[in-house]
């Protein structure tokens, strides 16, 4: 990996001047190899110059300010994928770290099954006559690759004990991204992480992603956008 030019977090994954107009997820700089020097403006980012973005990261934690909204939650990877996953929670696959610190999480799209004869056996007939009139929820093919390169904390809750709190800011269905959360409340208390009188936050700016699963409710804070792929095959299995 490759350091932003502005931020210097190790975002680009060709060399600066191979990244035409890549985005870098921490302070959204827009990679513009057209400039001559640092304090040209760059018609990729809104006319700052590159120069002037540094400052405006250190100050307020994002290249551009203006672009700093409860808004800016909509630009996260999560958004395209929570829209595929359609009226149904998705299923945990599997959650594990890989290397140091890296999260890997593995989700299947749930799909609409069909009622099979030993779903009736043992029921009275009231009872079978009112299941046989809905359908099983299943996992289907489709999986969805969440990879964090690094994390501040995360936790893991029995999904029939999460209680969701309607007063904090989130944009999303099952993959969410808060703009406000109890979670990053109590960030500073349980973590080493820092939030300074400048504006800026040690080690960089954080977000809280949620993930609701059938049977799970996830919760990540961290300081990198996750990557975020969509698979599909006849097993089912990440590719």
């Amino acid at each position: 990996m490759y350091k932003c030019k502005c931020c210097s977090h190790e975002t680009l994954p060709v060399p600066p001047e191979d990244a035409v107009a890549y985005i870098c997820p921490i302070c959204w700089w827009e990679n513009d190899v057209f400039t001559a020097d640092d304090d040209e403006p760059s018609d990729e980012n809104h006319g700052i110059s590159l120069n002037r973005a540094r400052k405006n990261y250190i100050a307020h934690g994002i290249c551009d300010p203006r672009l700093k909204c409860k808004d800016d939650i909509h630009l996260s990877t999560f958004t395209p994928v929570d829209k595929i996953l359609g009226d149904h929670m998705p299923f945990l696959v599997s959650l594990k770290e890989n290397g140091e610190n890296e999260l890997h999480i593995v989700l299947s799209a749930a799909v609409v099954g069909e009622n099979t004869p030993d779903m009736m056996e043992g029921l009275t007939a009231p009872v079978a006559d009112v299941v046989s009139k809905y359908r099983p929820i299943l996992p289907g093919n489709k999986t969805i690759d969440i990879r964090f390169d690094n994390y501040i904390m995360y936790q893991v809750r029995n999904e029939s004990y999460a209680s969701p709190d309607r007063t904090e800011g989130k944009h999303g269905k099952y993959l969410s991204v808060y703009a406000e959360s109890k979670l990053l409340d109590y960030l500073e208390t349980v973590t080493n992480v820092q939030r300074c009188d400048d504006g800026s936050t040690y080690p960089g700016p954080w977000r809280h992603y949620g993930i609701r699963t059938q049977n799970q409710t996830i919760d990540v804070v961290s300081h990198f956008e996750p990557m975020v792929t969509v698979n599909e095959n006849e097993s089912g299995e990440p590719k």
